[in-house]
């Protein structure tokens, strides 16, 4: 007879489980990584890294590279990477202003003009986000290449058509969903970075396209094999990533207050693959952690935002984060070989007991006939 206390166990083991599923060993250890790091800073900067003002900074240091980290992280599942977004940031907005001009000119209202002028430039975000995804898996096309030249072609079309000057964000003082703040320490982009991190994990972990896209970066022809649509789900993660590029760009220029074809380099796209690859998401695709990936892009925003507030030089901030990349990358390669040899001496011991049990099981057989 089971009792209530047995029930309620069950029910404990049965939620220590699922959140098992979500959070690893490597999330924890990013979790605690980052509240060292806060520890730290309070603790060099007497205070003032946790003062309003820098918090602040700290979470708009957040929201860029925490949109472009969560856009890598599908694409490094499937063992790609994508170096377009920031060409597709620094389009994006400038078509934004262009139609709320005209949207204006024709007599529509403020905000309907900004929304449908909005929505139409993340449209064309999504666009080049899937075409770069087209080219890829059906052109065949090297990742790499296909992503450079649409960074080229997207920060040359913004350069040619708009020019390098800035131009005024249509009634950033207005659109408060975009650029605003909430009691003058929260910022309303943080929110929309942390709402795309929250439709990544829900993607990952609720719905096939985790699974999908895992098996794409683990073996993709044994995933093809097992009837898995590859390049439907590559695709998929590109236009995802085309999406955080346009959306990056809007609420950016709403914060700023102006649009121009270089406000992003590629240095923000880096530093995003850098952080999903310090969260634990392998460059060589398969596995990850969307989480941690998140939580990589909070360090690094920390270590940026700490070491500016305590007046260390900039170089040091480069210096820190290459070397961290490469003893994450030293130490998971080498776990990884470790790994695979432990597996291939289970496999060969296994084999050759397979054989030896047939070798005895012949020998009796025959054994027996002889016998009759």
């Amino acid at each position: 007879m089971t009792t209530k206390s047995q029930i309620g166990i069950n029910k404990s083991v049965s939620n220590i489980s699922a959140w098992r599923h979500y959070i690893g060993r490597y999330e924890i250890i990013m979790a605690i990584l980052n509240i060292l790091i806060i520890i730290f800073f309070y603790w060099e900067s007497r205070g003032r890294y946790v003062a309003p003002a820098n918090i602040y900074t700290l979470l708009r240091y957040t929201e860029d590279l925490g949109i472009l980290t969560m856009a890598e992280v599908p694409i490094m599942f499937a063992g790609l990477i994508d170096l377009s977004p920031t060409g597709i940031a620094n389009l994006a907005p400038l078509i934004d202003w262009s139609l709320w001009q005209y949207f204006m000119g024709a007599g529509m209202g403020f905000y309907p003009a900004l929304i449908i002028a909005t929505l139409i430039a993340w449209l064309l975000a999504a666009f080049i986000g899937f075409i770069n995804g087209v080219v890829i898996t059906k052109g065949k096309v090297n990742f790499l290449i296909a992503t450079v030249a649409m960074l080229f072609l997207t920060d040359g079309i913004a350069l040619i058509g708009w020019g390098g000057w800035p131009e005024p964000f249509p009634g950033a003082d207005r659109a408060f969903f975009f650029g605003g703040t909430v009691n003058g320490i929260l910022p309303i982009p943080f929110i929309w970075a942390l709402a795309f991190a929250i439709l990544i994990m829900f993607l990952f972990y609720k719905t096939k396209f985790g699974v999908y896209i895992t098996a794409a970066g683990s073996n993709v022809t044994w995933a093809k094999e097992a009837g898995v649509p590859v390049d439907r789900y590559i695709i998929i993660a590109f236009i995802l990533s085309g999406i955080a590029g346009g959306i990056l760009g809007v609420i950016d220029g709403s914060v700023v207050r102006e649009v121009s074809a270089t406000n992003f380099t590629s240095d923000l796209t880096l530093e995003a693959i850098a952080a999903a690859v310090i969260g634990g998401t392998l460059l060589i695709g398969g596995k990850g952690t969307p989480i941690g990936s998140f939580l990589g892009a909070v360090l690094i925003a920390q270590l940026l935002d700490g070491f500016t507030v305590l007046g260390v030089n900039a170089y040091t901030y480069d210096a820190i984060i290459g070397l961290a990349i490469l003893v994450l990358m030293v130490s998971t390669g080498s776990r990884e070989t470790l790994t695979q040899y432990f597996r291939r001496i289970s496999r060969l011991r296994m084999t050759e007991e397979i054989e030896h049990q047939q070798v005895v099981a012949n020998w009796n057989s025959n054994d027996n006939k002889n016998k009759q």
